[in-house]
């Protein structure tokens, strides 16, 4: 990330621009907060169909005060032109109390060529100081509405639900102690259990349209599983999963001392790849995503992709970067790879420590 010095002498840095796919959209918005999803399209395009999103600035009308406001020697920020930038008070609000750390923007087809308005916004954001980064969706709105159906909305009135997620599923809560099944407390009926409306986030996609790592809570939801077309769920769990949906294949991956994970590996591997050739899509989840599953994520795209595990654990961190496996996942990682390589890209606890911060470069076997 480049640098330079800011009117005042001091050095700032400059906001970096990249282009990012909709699969990496999609993977970082199931992390809520941290990112600003700007749809720059117009409005009666945005109410038909959008991304779960944040705003909405439509292509403002030609005024002379804005187009003062493109003008590269005008002073001026976003704020003060709210009602030229803002078709809708939410919209308005949103953007005034947001903090743009992690800026996205499409467009329909996204065509962001420099007379877009797309373009120009992100001048004036970038002009203004108030991104750290800023991105375009290749391919725009409708490569993303290809890929993730279940990610669009149509809602006019987003002011009632929440914003980082497009599903909403009713769960019933078990308000009963559970630590005690002795205990004489007895709660009154209202507080036994409830329904209640919960937002869903949604497994993160590892390889495109096929393999997805997720928690065991996403796992048991079948408006998860039905909405993005999951087929196959390989849970790595104590016990097998207790109401298997009739539609779903499941193979079940034991948690314990007794079945290290490595035990499982191969026969993993092949229900992974057999449900590929049949053009399935496979779930992997273990109690919070974190360890196990991905440990399986990054054997199988070692394996099938005939890649080094620094390649392997690199492509599973960047679609899921909430990833942790333990020190015995990572051994039985790198146990696997000497085995069928016969030879090692992690050789030390040092790599083993800066391949799990993402700091260990790709190296070929």
């Amino acid at each position: 990330m480049s640098s330079r010095l800011s009117p005042a002498g001091k050095k700032s840095r400059t906001p970096l621009v990249q282009q990012v796919t909709p699969q990496w959209l999609f993977n970082r918005l199931q992390i809520q907060g941290g990112v600003t999803l700007i749809d720059t399209r117009g409005f009666k395009c945005y109410e038909h169909s959008h991304i779960w999103n944040f705003i909405n600035l439509p292509p403002p009308l030609k005024t002379p005060r804005f187009s003062s406001l493109l003008s590269p020697n005008t002073p001026g920020t976003i704020h003060e032109y709210l009602d030229e930038l803002c078709a809708t008070e939410s919209a308005r609000r949103a953007l005034t109390k947001r903090k743009l750390t992690d800026v996205v923007l499409y467009d329909h087809f996204g065509v962001y060529a420099p007379s877009s308005w797309a373009v120009q916004l992100a001048c004036l954001l970038l002009r203004e100081g108030a991104v750290t980064s800023l991105k375009f969706l290749v391919g725009g709105m409708q490569s993303f509405q290809r890929d993730y159906p279940f990610m669009m909305t149509s809602r006019k009135d987003l002011d009632d639900y929440p914003v980082y997620t497009p599903v909403k599923t009713t769960v019933l809560v078990d308000y009963a102690p559970r630590s005690d099944p002795s205990s004489s407390v007895v709660l009154p009926p209202s507080k036994q259990s409830q329904p209640i409306r919960h937002a869903l986030t949604f497994p993160n996609e590892v390889v495109q349209g096929f393999l997805y790592v997720g928690n065991i809570w996403q796992a048991t939801q079948p408006e998860i599983l039905r909405r993005m077309g999951i087929t196959h769920v390989l849970p790595v769990s104590d016990t097998p999963v207790p109401n298997p949906l009739k539609r779903i294949t499941y193979m079940h991956v034991p948690s314990s001392t007794k079945h290290p994970l490595n035990l499982c590996f191969d026969d993993a591997y092949a229900f992974i790849k057999k449900a590929r050739k049949n053009g399935g899509k496979v779930l992997i989840n273990c109690v919070s995503g974190v360890s196990s599953s991905p440990t399986l994520a990054v054997y199988f795209l070692m394996r099938a992709d005939k890649i080094s595990l620094v390649e392997a654990y690199n492509d599973v961190l960047a679609s899921r970067p909430l990833m942790f496996p333990s020190l015995a996942c990572m051994r039985m990682l790198v146990e696997a790879e000497l085995r069928r390589f016969g030879t090692a890209s992690v050789r030390t606890a040092a790599d083993i420590d800066a391949l799990q911060g993402g700091c260990l470069p790709q190296q070929a076997v």
